[in-house]
């Protein structure tokens, strides 16, 4: 990142300008610790929501519905077919009960994962069953320790 000779005693010589045109290794040094911490956080960020979604990824793949209830914001937009409606969290339940009854899972692989303004975040996957392929987006929330489903849309894949 920049091109300095450092000596054993810790003394910096300045032979030339770091890739950024500083003429300070201090400012660059600066620079990479303020990435460091970036990409901690952001790790931190991701890791924090990694394990609920594996096991809410899992409880997609099997049609486990007490599993993705728990999950569940006390009020949840579910998208299906052209139908689109809040439901609380028992008619919820009850709506994903009706689905996978009705469609058998095979498998569900997850493809995109994100987070958008403030707690919120999606992942988007794909859900085979043996009635065909659904492509599920997921919108949530994350406040504090918990993770709440706002939104769940099927679409069919042609």
């Amino acid at each position: 990142m920049f091109n300095t000779i450092l000596r054993l005693s810790g003394n910096v010589n300045y032979t030339n300008q770091c890739s950024k045109g500083c003429r300070k290794a201090t400012s660059c040094l600066k620079m990479v610790d303020k990435m460091k911490h970036f990409a901690i956080i952001l790790f931190i960020a991701i890791y924090s929501t990694s394990g609920w979604s594996q096991d809410f990824e899992t409880a997609l793949s099997k049609g486990d519905v007490t599993t993705i209830s728990q999950y569940l914001d006390n009020s949840t937009e579910i998208c299906y077919r052209d139908e689109i409606d809040f439901y609380d969290r028992s008619q919820a339940t009850s709506f994903l009960k009706k689905f996978y009854a009705e469609h058998k899972p095979i498998s569900y692989k997850p493809m995109h994962k994100g987070s958008s303004k403030g707690n919120s975040h999606y992942t988007i996957g794909a859900l085979t069953t043996d009635k065909g392929t659904y492509r599920v987006y997921l919108y949530f929330r994350k406040d504090s320790d918990q993770v709440r489903i706002q939104e769940i849309r099927f679409d069919e894949q042609g």
